[in-house]
């Protein structure tokens, strides 16, 4: 589920991505660590004690997961901005109704999108601004 990875700020999510590979490393056995890394015994410490768990990096990977479409990309930047019906969604994006409605379901079950009903029409957001966030920081590093 996608709330654990709520908290973790960007940097965070930096951070574990560049010293994953280090303590991948460092759990098949010490002499891979002496002989391909410059770790001290303090340094793996400190950063195994940053390290998420497992459900946390499923987490982690579902969330990323979600970002590999490019429409869902696309329905997430219109999200950033605005929240909107499908209908606009479709209008803006030049994707039909059943396509966005899928992608939408899918964002919802991962807990990205939130939806709620203003009389007949449903209105989709999101559901927290970390997504706003990465595809902001993730654009200006492009």
């Amino acid at each position: 589920m996608i709330f654990f990875i709520l908290p973790f700020s960007l940097l965070f999510v930096i951070m574990f991505l560049r010293v994953a590979l280090h303590c991948f490393l460092y759990e098949k056995g010490r002499e891979c660590v002496n002989k391909f890394l410059l770790l001290n015994e303090r340094k793996v410490y400190e950063t195994k004690k940053y390290m998420p768990n497992e459900s946390q990096i499923d987490c982690l990977a579902d969330f990323f997961q979600n970002l590999s479409d490019s429409t869902r990309l696309k329905i997430l930047s219109c999200l950033s901005l605005f929240d909107m019906c499908v209908n606009d969604i479709c209008n803006l994006l030049s994707i039909n109704q059943t396509t966005i409605s899928h992608q939408l379901k899918i964002l919802k079950a991962q807990d990205i999108v939130a939806s709620r009903r203003e009389g007949k029409t449903i209105i989709y957001s999101l559901k927290e601004r970390v997504v706003q966030n990465v595809l902001s920081y993730a654009s200006e590093s492009l």
